[in-house]
């Protein structure tokens, strides 16, 4: 975000699409209560060896499936492809690869308050960790610097990410995905040793923008994650799963997809205050007192050709005519 960005008027449209967005009847963080996630029947599945993932159970059929919850916030960082050419075939730092995203609320009240409810979500899944060892605070939230030139401040934020590959033993209930043009120009991910690592389903993030269509309906358009932009407000569609890390457990947020809510604070420069400057001229103060010399060139155009003539003419108008 730079010398432009309009920081009120960024915070003013994310608590519009905030308050929009709860209204969708989607789940969303910022009305993310315990009556709220018994409405959209959420529990949280847990297993023997402490690994747990927050689940959706359908209504009526019962059928359980992964749950996934919106957040909305002011991108303050991304980690999204196309990534560098400058990875070789074997490098490790390949198959480490993860598409993540960071967002911040710049001060809003109602970014705080999805920080708090996923700060509640958090001590919920310390119920399904061996002896409560979660780590805390969470990995997902963390702080972000913003300068402007009228203040220096810090505000949380909250990170998803998701890793490109799975390693093959662990992707056995995952079908294989083709990495597509669009994600991989310069082939960077085709470097993986893809008899050890393989690009799934469950590594997919999908990208969007968010519209209306003339029927008011609100549409889901496909874009290129090169789209999104540091100082968009976007929404972040997430799976919470818990996984075991250093002798404790952490609490992880899923990216799955991202979706341009407004990108116009990116795209669009206010105008900025002319600051009218006093001109000085070191030559007119030496002139002061003498008459100035004007000289014009005059054209008179008649039958037999065109005469030139120079006028010489001073400040009080005397006029001089030289012809040649």
């Amino acid at each position: 975000m730079d010398a432009y960005y309009d920081t009120s008027l960024a915070v003013a449209a994310l608590e519009d699409h905030i308050e929009s967005r709860a209204e969708a009847g989607l789940p969303q963080m910022f009305i993310m209560t315990a009556e709220m996630g018994d409405r959209f029947g959420f529990n949280i599945h847990g297993s023997p060896n402490g690994t747990s993932k927050l689940v959706r159970h359908q209504n009526p059929s019962g059928e359980v499936e992964e749950a996934t919850i919106g957040i909305q916030g002011i991108v303050c960082k991304t980690a999204l492809p196309p990534f560098s050419i400058g990875i070789r075939r074997g490098d490790n730092r390949t198959r480490h690869l993860r598409q993540g995203i960071t967002v911040t609320g710049l001060g809003s009240k109602h970014f705080d308050q999805i920080i708090a409810n996923a700060k509640h979500i958090h001590t919920m899944f310390s119920r399904y960790t061996p002896k409560g060892k979660l780590k805390t605070p969470p990995d997902f939230i963390g702080s972000y610097e913003h300068s402007t030139d009228k203040v220096k401040a810090g505000y949380s934020t909250i990170s998803a990410s998701n890793r490109f590959f799975t390693p093959k033993k662990q992707a056995t209930d995952y079908e294989e995905v083709t990495i597509g043009e669009e994600i991989d120009p310069h082939g960077v991910l085709g470097n993986v040793d893809t008899e050890k690592w393989v690009y799934t389903e469950d590594n997919k993030v999908d990208y969007y923008t968010i519209g209306v269509s003339k029927d008011g309906e609100t549409t889901y358009t496909p874009t290129l994650p090169i789209v999104f932009q540091v100082g968009d407000i976007v929404e972040l569609q997430a799976s919470l799963l818990c996984v075991p890390a250093d002798r404790e457990h952490a609490l992880k947020l899923v990216l799955r997809s991202v979706a341009l809510l407004d990108g116009q604070h990116t795209t669009q420069h206010p105008p900025q205050p002319s600051k009218k400057l006093k001109r000085s001229n070191p030559y007119a103060l030496e002139a002061r007192g003498n008459p100035i010399q004007c000289r014009q060139a005059r054209v008179d155009v008649n039958e037999a050709g065109a005469d030139v003539a120079i006028n010489t003419s001073d400040v009080a108008g005397n006029t001089e005519v030289m012809e040649e």
